[in-house]
């Protein structure tokens, strides 16, 4: 046994906790399988460190200490960054002296360990497989820390079998990283939703009931192929007079996605939610859209694919590797390089409706399944 301030604990799990607070899909898939490690290991300390306050209470057990790292103050974006990743981080971790090391995400400087094991998440090799599409110092910052913290021999963990098999031909590794599916368990599950606050959603953005609702909740990463997205529902909309795109995600003030939506004329087309509450996700998903577009080029995963299905939505979306792994052949697929092909897509799902059989995800995508398979996995690096 350990002791941990006055209490005494078998082991100590010390957890990267920055995107736990951010609209992502790294949040959608850690958070709930960290609450279930939690709670299946009441005499494991989890400490979990933050740069900024835990916005949300879903981890708030006994067993669960959070620490703030501040980021350093008044310096430019990239070099508090740096500064947080490189040394105050690590210096964090060296402190506690943890049995393990839990990194969602693999962009800041794991400390070499001394008595304890480092598990680092490579979701995608964006800034590999894209790289032309992102900045150069984004690009370089992204491809050195991922080469040095595999310099430490961690142990890897990603989230389907196409990105096990970029890591495999990037980086040579001599094992195969752990895979641990995405999985699907939204806060809204088994609800239903009165009348009064379907409308009240739907007065709130601006919906007439005659409308076809295409949703987009991907989010605004330079490979999500949002400007070629936009272009294809303008050209859609010249014919179908009654579609409208609902964008979800805190972007309302986003300049250069307001100025791409205004050069298509589609500024009374696509309505910009701003960051939605889980119960006004829930209403669009079940309640609104007729259908999820994601012309992605490049993905890990595609969390909202899994979302349109288990919601039993027709879904549109990039023929790419990892797209056709997740959802098979349920899904209305398209070149995200052509635009003619994007067009026809979003008509072709337009035929389809909601809850047809054929779009159901299937059982690798179970969340209790797949919350023990990492229960499993990260227990064997505490024996």
């Amino acid at each position: 046994m350990r002791e941990s301030g006055c209490v005494k604990v078998s082991k100590i799990i010390c957890v990267d906790g920055r995107l736990l607070n951010n609209f992502s899909g790294i949040r959608a898939l850690i958070n709930p399988m960290l609450g279930e490690l939690i709670k299946l290991k009441p005499s494991v300390e989890f400490v979990i460190l933050l740069d900024a306050p835990l916005s949300h209470s879903e981890l708030n057990f006994s067993n669960v200490r959070f620490v703030i790292v501040p980021r350093p103050k008044r310096l430019p974006h990239f070099f508090s960054k740096i500064l947080y990743d490189i040394f105050f981080f690590p210096k964090a971790i060296r402190k506690i002296q943890p049995d393990l090391v839990f990194v969602p995400y693999y962009d800041l400087w794991i400390p070499k360990p001394k008595k304890w094991v480092n598990i680092i998440s490579v979701h995608d090799l964006c800034f590999w497989k894209m790289a032309k599409l992102y900045p150069l110092k984004s690009r370089l910052y992204h491809r050195l820390i991922l080469w040095l913290n595999l310099k430490r021999k961690p142990v890897i963990m990603t989230i389907s079998h196409s990105s096990q098999n970029d890591l495999m031909q990037e980086f040579k590794l001599t094992e195969l990283p752990q895979i641990i599916y995405c999985s699907y368990r939204p806060a809204w599950e088994g609800i239903i939703f009165s009348k009064e606050e379907i409308e009240s959603l739907r007065k709130k953005l601006a919906l007439a009931e005659d409308k076809r609702i295409f949703l987009y909740t991907a989010g605004l990463d330079y490979r999500k192929n949002v400007t070629g997205m936009l272009a294809a529902f303008a050209k859609m909309c010249e014919r179908e007079k009654n579609a409208v795109l609902i964008f979800t995600g805190p972007f309302q003030e986003d300049h250069n996605l307001n100025e791409t939506i205004k050069n298509f004329g589609l500024g009374d087309r696509v309505i910009l939610t701003g960051k939605l509450s889980e119960r006004e996700l829930g209403v669009v998903y079940k309640e609104l859209a007729s259908a999820v577009v994601n012309f992605s080029f490049y993905e890990g995963f595609g969390l909202s694919n899994l979302e349109a299905l288990s919601n039993g939505l027709p879904l549109v979306c990039s023929d790419i590797p990892v797209f056709r792994e997740v959802v098979g052949d349920k899904a209305i697929f398209c070149d995200p390089y052509n635009a003619d092909s994007m067009v026809k897509s979003l008509f072709e799902v337009l035929k389809h409706k909601k809850n047809e059989t054929e779009f159901r995800p299937d059982e690798r995508f179970n969340f209790q399944a797949n919350a023990k398979k990492f229960v499993d996995f990260i227990g064997n690096y505490l024996a």
